[in-house]
């Protein structure tokens, strides 16, 4: 069996904030890559009309380059190829969450 590997950091930055911050409490994350402000405020709009839970968004902004070292380390069944690598990025909107 592989061991996991990770491109992002999301997962043990999730793992360290909840322990940090949130220690037994129940919390969801929602992991997308949302690279557009409006499909992020539509997550943001449908959560709001659920629940009167807090919200925080949380940008895992890991250089390209190094998202594309980690993806190598993964196994060839779990790579993500680069050209999506490289669409997200560009596509990448930081014109407010």
């Amino acid at each position: 069996m592989a061991s996991p590997r990770r491109t992002s950091g999301k997962t043990t930055w999730i793992k360290e904030y909840k322990e940090k911050y949130y220690p037994g409490d129940r919390v969801l994350y929602f992991d997308a890559t949302l690279t557009g402000k409006w499909a992020r405020s539509q997550v943001i709009k449908h959560i709001k009309e659920l629940s009167d839970t807090p919200i925080s968004i949380v940008v895992i902004n890991t250089p390209l380059k190094v998202c594309k070292e980690r993806n190598a380390t993964r196994t060839e069944d779990r790579q993500v190829p680069d050209a999506s690598y490289d669409r997200m990025s560009a596509a990448w909107s930081t014109d407010g969450i």
